[in-house]
C-alpha cells in the first residue's frame, strides 16, 4: 500500500493535547521558560508556535503517557527513539517491536520515524527534541491487504477505485484494531485514504469527506475502517488525524468520519498543516 504522506508543524499540537488528559502523570513544574527554549529546542520550530516551553516549565513533558502511532513504522536503533519504544507491530513482516528494533517500510523518506520524531524524540542536545520528548511511543506499521485468492482476476488491469478503497481498508483497520484493546489515550494517524490532485483518474473523487455523500456511502467504501474508529473510540482513546495534502475545502475521510458519523466526535482531533508564520499551506486541507 502506498503512503500517503502528511506533513505538518501542528502535528506536535496532538503530543501536548494527549499530556493535559486527566489522570495522567506528569512531572512536578520546573523553571523558567527561557531554560527550556534550548539550541534543540529551537531546531524545531513547531514547539514555540505552540508555546511548549510553558508546558514544560507546568511539568508536562510526556512522561507517563504513551502515544500510540499508525504510519509507517519507525527506525527502533535511531539514537532519538532510545528508550522510547513501549512495543508495537509490524503488519508488514508480522513481527512485534521491541526498544531498539524495528524498521521504517518508507524506505524514501521514513514517513513513521519523522512522525515519531516530532512527537516523542528524545531530549538528549542533539539535533532537535519531540515535542512529548518524556513520552513513550507504540507503533503499528500497516501492511499490504491481504492476497486475493481469484484466479480470474486480471493482473494486468489497473486497479479500480474500489479495489484501492478496500485495500485501504483492511490493512487500516487492521492497524487501529490491534490498538484498540490497549486503550491508549492518544493514537496519531498521519495518513489518508482520498487522493485526487496527484493520481490517476483511478484515485479521483471521492477527494474528501463531504464527497461520500451519505454515511451508508462511506459503509459502502470503508466499512472495516469505521467499524475499527468506533472500537477505537469506545476504547477511549483519542484519535488524531492529518486533513489531507490535496489543496481540498474539507478534511479526507479518515480525518473528517465525525461529520457522517457524530459518535466519534468527542475523541477526534483533524489537524491542517500551517508554515512558519502561521498560514494556512498551499498543499492542505482544510478543517
Amino acid at each position: 500500500m502506498s503512503n500517503k504522506k502528511r506533513n505538518t508543524y501542528l502535528l506536535v499540537q496532538m503530543a501536548l493535547l494527549g499530556l493535559a488528559l486527566p489522570g495522567l502523570a506528569y512531572a512536578e513544574p520546573d523553571g523558567t521558560l527561557e531554560q527550556w527554549r534550548t539550541k534543540e529546542y529551537k531546531n524545531q520550530p513547531g514547539l514555540d508556535m505552540i508555546n511548549a516551553a510553558k508546558a514544560y516549565a507546568l511539568g508536562f513533558t510526556g512522561k507517563g503517557v504513551t502515544v500510540g502511532i499508525l504510519d509507517s513504522g519507525i527506525a527502533g536503533d535511531h539514537p532519538e527513539f532510545a528508550g522510547a519504544i513501549a512495543g508495537g507491530f509490524d503488519f508488514n513482516t508480522n513481527t512485534p517491536y521491541a526498544n531498539g528494533q524495528g524498521v521504517d517500510s518508507d524506505e524514501v523518506d521514513g514517513h513513521g520515524s519523522h512522525v515519531a520524531g516530532i512527537i516523542g524524540a528524545r531530549r538528549d542536545e542533539v539535533g532537535m527534541h519531540g515535542v512529548a520528548f518524556n513520552s513513550l511511543l507504540l507503533p503499528v506499521a500497516y501492511g499490504g491487504a491481504d492476497e486475493d485468492d481469484d484466479d480470474d482476476d486480471d493482473e494486468s488491469a489497473p486497479p479500480t477505485r474500489r479495489q484501492i478503497a478496500a485495500a485501504f481498508d483492511q490493512a487500516l483497520s487492521k492497524g487501529w484494531n490491534h490498538l484498540a484493546p490497549l486503550k491508549l489515550p492518544i493514537i496519531n494517524n498521519s495518513t489518508g485514504v482520498n487522493t485526487c490532485n496527484d493520481s490517476p483518474s483511478a484515485l479521483a473523487p471521492p477527494c474528501h469527506v463531504l464527497d461520500y455523500g451519505s454515511a451508508q456511502d462511506v459503509l459502502e467504501w470503508q466499512p472495516l475502517i469505521i467499524d475499527a474508529f468506533k472500537n477505537s473510540v469506545d476504547a477511549g482513546s483519542l484519535m488524531v488525524f492529518a486533513t489531507g495534502n490535496e489543496e481540498q475545502d474539507h478534511p479526507d475521510l479518515l480525518a473528517g468520519s465525525p461529520y457522517w458519523f457524530p459518535e466519534l466526535k468527542d475523541n477526534w482531533l483533524a489537524v491542517t498543516a500551517v508554515g512558519e508564520d502561521g498560514s494556512l499551506a498551499s498543499y492542505a486541507n482544510k478543517c
